[in-house]
């Protein structure tokens, strides 16, 4: 597995964490299991689609070429089908909505045809990404097509940012009362501004924020035990982490921590 990060240019750095492509080991590892993460993705597949499968449901074939993925609130599946590759844009918490003029609730836990966002540039990114002639090219595409659909008029240091910087530094130990309080502003609006330019209400957001700091703390070789972890990431109990931890990824976090997970792994790496 081979995953390459790209910074972008740096008028969209306030929109975009990086542009990334991935050359997967579909023999190697078959199935991948993705978390829930703080940014939404542009993704175009090059070659035999990849299939997934969330909670119960049967495995699904995850079309089109290029697609729009929003926030999802819970993990899913993934696994490779044959040798391919796939390129993505990943923005960050709020980066999404400036470029697709729609609101991020609209992308959560979807997978939505880039053409049906952008139209015929949609159509057009997907081609050239398919025929460019090596992944040094990746970054120019990428940039020239967001950079076309910037304006110097967006504002981005509104309260949605200042609350999602907020939980960022914190790790989402942060109660929203507390949060609004510090904005200025009631829960409700900023409930209503998180659905708009994040799909996610502020509390899941803080609470996807806490169980991956977990895991990022609980993954180091001389990491501290499970109990005090959790006091450390703002739950009250083992009990309450375990649950929390088992809806995050569908595993408790014993099974979790036996097994590798190269992917999710990789771009939370490449985050931070």
């Amino acid at each position: 597995m081979n995953l390459l990060t790209f910074p972008p240019h740096t008028a969209l750095r306030p929109f975009v964490r990086f542009y990334w492509l991935l050359e997967p080991d579909y023999a190697g590892e078959p199935t991948h299991r993705l978390l829930p993460g703080a940014g939404c993705d542009l993704i175009v597949q090059i070659g035999p689609p990849a299939i997934y499968k969330r909670g119960a449901n049967d495995w699904e074939i995850r079309r089109p070429a290029g697609f729009v993925e929003g926030h999802f609130k819970e993990f899913f599946l993934l696994r490779f089908t044959g040798a391919c590759r796939v390129a993505g844009i990943r923005f960050t918490t709020t980066g999404l909505y400036p470029f697709a003029k729609t609101s991020a609730k609209a992308f959560t836990q979807q997978f939505v045809d880039v053409a049906a966002v952008f139209g015929r540039a949609g159509d057009e990114l997907i081609a050239q990404v398919a025929e460019m002639a090596s992944a040094k090219a990746l970054p120019e595409i990428f940039d020239r097509f967001l950079l076309q659909r910037c304006e110097q008029s967006i504002e981005m240091r509104n309260r949605v940012d200042q609350a999602v910087q907020l939980l960022l530094q914190k790790h989402g130990v942060m109660p929203i009362h507390r949060l609004t309080r510090e904005l200025g502003t009631s829960e409700r609006q900023l409930e209503r501004a998180f659905d708009r330019h994040v799909g996610l209400s502020p509390e899941r957001f803080a609470q996807m924020l806490r169980l991956n700091h977990f895991i990022h703390l609980a993954r180091r070789p001389h990491r501290l035990s499970f109990t005090r972890l959790a006091y450390e990431c703002g739950y009250a109990d083992q009990s309450h982490l375990i649950r929390a931890f088992k809806q995050h990824t569908g595993m408790t976090p014993r099974d979790y921590f036996q097994q590798e997970h190269h992917i999710q792994h990789a771009f939370d790496e490449a985050i931070r």
